[in-house]
């Protein structure tokens, strides 16, 4: 049986909790149209803790596009599962575009190619 998780997405917020663990949420495009012809997002947050945290929290910032892969688990009243990602792949680092150019090209790839 298999327990992991891989997520691909843009950073839509960083939450530090201490220095060694810290809360991102990451925008997921879905790869479906809704009922008016738009592709939606999902959020979905994803624990980091560790070396991994620290780094993350150190480079990582508002609309970079990154890799999370991890593993569920359950929290402690057992009621829900917590993503906790084991690595986090820096893959596109936004600097400031005014259009958001680096989102656009990923949205246009997403849709077209996959």
């Amino acid at each position: 049986m298999l327990n992991q998780f891989v997520l691909v997405g843009r950073v839509n917020n960083i939450n530090k909790i201490n220095d060694k663990e810290c809360t991102i949420t990451l925008e997921i495009l879905r790869s479906f149209k809704n009922e008016n012809g738009d592709y939606e997002n999902d959020y979905v947050d994803v624990i980091v803790k560790g070396e991994v945290a620290k780094t993350t929290m150190e480079y990582v910032v508002n609309n970079d596009i990154i890799g999370a892969k991890g593993r569920f688990v359950k929290t402690a009243d057992m009621t829900t599962l917590e993503l906790n990602a084991e690595k986090i792949t820096f893959l596109v680092s936004y600097k400031g575009s005014a259009e958001n150019e680096w989102w656009l090209y990923f949205k246009w790839m997403y849709r077209y190619l996959f």
